[in-house]
């Protein structure tokens, strides 16, 4: 995906409560916690023209986490 959007949103779905991190090439760019309906939505820090593996870290109360399917992103403004 190649977009001008510095600032993009990333959104899925998750167990309620748990702590959803994403992360640029492996440094993170935003969190937040997954609402009521099993719903996140994260807005990246603002993100310098290049190529990005953009990964979703959730981890739930219980101290379980897992991993989003990388995708890749270009920002180019």
């Amino acid at each position: 995906r190649i977009t001008s959007d510095t600032t993009p949103t990333f959104s899925g779905t998750g167990t309620v409560g748990s702590t959803v991190t994403l992360r640029a090439n492996g440094s993170a760019v935003g969190s937040v916690v997954v609402d009521a309906s099993g719903n996140w939505e994260i807005t990246a820090s603002a993100l310098a023209d290049a190529s990005y593996t953009i990964t979703a870290i959730a981890s739930s109360l219980t101290g379980t986490s897992g991993e989003s399917t990388p995708t890749t992103l270009t920002v180019g403004t």
